[in-house]
């Protein structure tokens, strides 16, 4: 996470924020804002690579809920015995696992359970069962294997989509922004937004001497109240006492129009054309 180095707080209620860190070659960034916050980032935020890169795109965690996010998904990893629940879904799925340090590549036809005798218990035993290049059926016992690696590229793709959106539903006010940015060498990035911020207060007191021949002193303070979940750790602040216009916009929520049906004619006109 980039630190931040400048904060503006204004007396209407908002506050201006940077951060500048550096990254190497093509890097990613991610900062994590609370739900209620990300129609001010859309707004106000300004990403810049200030030694010769450029900042590729910027994504963020969508509205939908988790059931419309996986809809396109046709997975469903359960919470107890995943790795049983996951492979009779990706059957016909190029596989390879590694057993008794032989890797065995094929096609995964699916998984059998049995039972096997285990001195004087019956264990359940789950096999994998796998067509191989050389069109042999081989079934491996799936506690014994070393490892398992899915080969096809898109499911791989699904799987980690899959995961990556499980865990960003677990934070369930938390939106991750995720910048790209490409360029060589080592760059600074600097990013900047506006949020919701506490109002600054001012204080005052009055200092009296107790001599007659000394003047008194008059001090202002400054109340500040930082609520987000990041300490102000050597940041520039500035306090600034206008009130400028500001306002609310939901730029977070997906907007649709709605666009007229045009139906299709089933019947024919039985009158012949009149040109006008």
């Amino acid at each position: 996470m980039t630190p931040i180095t400048r904060v503006v707080l204004y007396k209407h209620g908002i506050g201006h924020f940077e951060r500048e860190g550096t990254v190497e070659g093509d890097a990613d960034l991610s900062l994590t804002f609370r739900q209620a916050e990300v129609s001010d980032v859309l707004k106000s935020l300004t990403v810049l690579d200030l030694d010769g890169g450029h900042v590729a795109s910027v994504s963020y965690d969508s509205t939908k809920p988790l059931e419309q996010l996986l809809a396109d998904v046709a997975l469903s990893i359960p919470d107890d015995g995943s790795l049983v629940g996951l492979l009779p879904q990706i059957k016909g799925a190029r596989i390879a696992v590694e057993d008794a340090g032989q890797r065995v590549e094929g096609t995964l036809l699916g998984i059998d359970r049995t039972q096997r005798a285990s001195g004087d218990a019956v264990v359940l035993v789950v096999l994998v069962s796998l067509l191989t290049d050389s069109g042999a059926v081989r079934q491996f016992d799936l506690h014994g294997l070393a490892g398992l690696e899915v080969l096809d590229p898109a499911l791989r793709r699904d799987l980690d989509y899959y995961l990556r959106t499980q865990l960003s539903a677990k934070k369930k006010d938390a939106r991750t922004f995720t910048f790209f940015a490409q360029g060589s060498g080592k760059r600074r990035i600097r990013l900047s937004y506006t949020l919701e911020a506490p109002v600054w207060k001012a204080t005052y007191r009055i200092l009296l001497a107790d001599r007659a021949d000394s003047s008194p002193h008059i001090q202002g303070w400054a109340v500040v109240d930082n609520t987000q979940d990041e300490d102000w750790n050597g940041v520039t602040l500035s306090l600034v006492a206008g009130l400028p216009v500001s306002f609310t916009h939901d730029l977070y929520t997906p907007r649709y129009i709605r666009r007229p049906v045009v139906e299709v004619k089933e019947t024919t006109g039985v009158l012949p054309p009149v040109v006008e």
